[in-house]
């Protein structure tokens, strides 16, 4: 190898081939070639003008001359001055196109763009000049200055990973992120903290009790809804996506649940998913008596339809639920809840009354029981239950 490295140096220093000449020459055919390749025409204003391919996104440039066009259009392909937002449109676009994620997935993705990254540093930055020092300044002083939460920073790391990885895959850096992020060392002292109340996460036995009362003496679709999920610690979604052929006497089975993403004119579109949120994209919840009364009943009242929830001969949008549990907790004097609330008092209840972890986790279409005490088990005790308790020891 060393010998044929000084025989083409000794080439060119006795002058014997012209290496610059042979670089120039292929320059040349490289340069026709994209030229070639490349519509090129004189508009109406008299300007010189062409589209480029950069980042699989089309780039107008204009020029005042052809000459002064092409080497523009040269230098665009030798050094596209690819940025940040370029990469990270290709990157989102892409992953909804290769069925990577869903449309609700790439409308967060956008709405924590324009949360964490529009108008910023990072946002025109040329991702060949991000560098570890920027990076890390930029996430610094953006969880500093939004007073992100783990999550949030969690959300925003998904889009840097994203964008970056895919500028690196087509060459616009030689970055490596994954290495960054690695050794990136944040202070948990740097996330806002919020503080959860336990009464803020679930409802008491006594309003639980309470609610059941009231929708029994008051029932109707949406309020028999609400008591379902009561019984069945559904997800929202899945609640208004259910059909009547899921219910299988002792068994619920969930396999879809609805999606809201935006349309192509900005409006605001709910769909039907035939998956639902877990690993598993379906599983059987088994009922109980009070559930299987509850469908009884709201089968006589619904009659013959497709949907468990309809009006007027329409599936039912999720959001009619959770305005339903807003209302009841007006009305019965209870501080508001959302009705993901209900499912975490669900999910409460199973554990305190010691049903098997393996059982709980099914239910609730969780993977790992790890997940379900972490983030839905609260104490739903009322104080005087408490100090009942505590008297006895």
């Amino acid at each position: 190898m060393d010998d044929a490295k000084d025989l083409l140096q000794f080439l060119e220093n006795s002058s014997i081939i012209d290496f610059t000449f042979i670089r120039q020459e292929y320059e040349k055919m490289n340069r026709q070639k994209i030229l070639d390749q490349t519509k090129i025409w004189k508009a109406t204003d008299g300007r010189w003008k062409a589209y480029v391919d950069v980042a699989g996104k089309r780039r107008l440039i204009a020029k005042s001359s052809r000459v002064a066009l092409e080497d523009e259009i040269i230098e665009t392909y030798k050094d596209p001055k690819i940025k940040f937002k370029e990469c990270f449109d290709s990157w989102a676009s892409e992953k909804l196109e290769y069925g990577e994620i869903q449309k609700s997935t790439y409308d967060r993705y956008q709405a924590d763009y324009k949360r964490y990254i529009k108008d910023t540093e990072l946002e025109y930055k040329e991702v060949k000049k991000i560098d570890e020092l920027f990076l890390e300044n930029f996430i610094k002083s953006t969880i500093a200055s939004q007073h992100l939460t783990a999550k949030g920073w969690g959300n925003l790391r998904t889009l840097i990973n994203g964008s970056m990885v895919y500028a690196h895959k087509h060459s616009y850096t030689e970055f490596r992120v994954s290495l960054f992020m690695a050794e990136l060392q944040l202070s948990r002292k740097a996330f806002e903290q919020r503080v959860v109340n336990d009464e803020e996460q679930v409802f008491t036995r006594d309003e639980e009790t309470r609610i059941e009362k009231y929708i029994a003496d008051n029932p109707d679709m949406l309020s028999l809804g609400v008591a379902l999920t009561f019984c069945t610690g559904l997800r929202v979604g899945e609640v208004a996506a259910l059909k009547w052929s899921d219910y299988k006497g002792d068994f619920l089975s969930v396999t879809r649940t609805e999606i809201k993403y935006i349309g192509e004119h900005g409006e605001r579109i709910a769909d039907v998913r035939e998956r639902t949120k877990g690993r598993d994209g379906r599983r059987q919840v088994v009922l109980n008596d009070m559930a299987i009364g509850i469908l009884e009943k709201l089968k006589a009242y619904m009659g013959d339809s497709e949907w468990m929830f309809t009006r007027d001969g329409q599936r039912i949008k999720a959001v009619w639920l959770s305005l339903r549990i807003t209302k009841l907790c007006k009305e019965l004097g209870m501080p508001h809840r959302s009705f993901h609330k209900i499912r975490k008092t669900y999910a409460t209840k199973l554990i305190d009354a010691g049903v098997p972890e393996k059982v709980v986790t099914k239910q609730m279409g969780h993977t790992e029981i790890l997940t379900t005490k972490q983030f839905y088990y609260f104490n739903n005790e009322q104080v005087a239950e408490i100090k009942e308790r505590l008297n006895k020891v």
